[in-house]
């Protein structure tokens, strides 16, 4: 008896294709998650001015007053951004409660240390 490919069942290989294109489309999403969350990370350190780490705890904190899952509140702020539009009241709520004030541009100063 040999093992050749002709003599496998056709079943397994079928599964372990539907299996494969799965994978592949979950792994095409978490990318497509993943660079949201940092465009929206972006945006909080850039208004914020703070690192990565801080912006993604701001953006869980957000996520989870406003009951609104990471990634869709991360395409929210990216997007609105990206044309200018203010965020919806429940978020800049919760935004101002986490990180205070946003500026509007990067080119308005930073609040000082100590300042605030």
């Amino acid at each position: 008896m040999t093992d050749t490919a002709s003599e496998l069942p056709e079943r397994p290989l079928e599964a372990s294709r539907e299996q494969l294109l799965k994978e592949l489309e979950e792994l095409r999403t978490a990318l497509l998650t993943r660079d949201i969350i940092g465009q929206a990370k972006g945006v909080i350190r850039l208004l914020t001015a703070t690192d990565a780490d801080h912006a993604f705890s701001v953006l869980r904190q957000i996520s989870q007053d406003t009951n609104r899952p990471v990634r869709e509140l991360a395409a929210l702020i990216a997007e609105r951004a990206g044309i200018g539009q203010l965020l919806p009241a429940d978020v800049m709520t919760s935004w101002q409660r986490h990180v205070g004030t946003p500026r509007q541009s990067p080119e308005e100063p930073l609040p000082v240390e100590g300042t605030l």
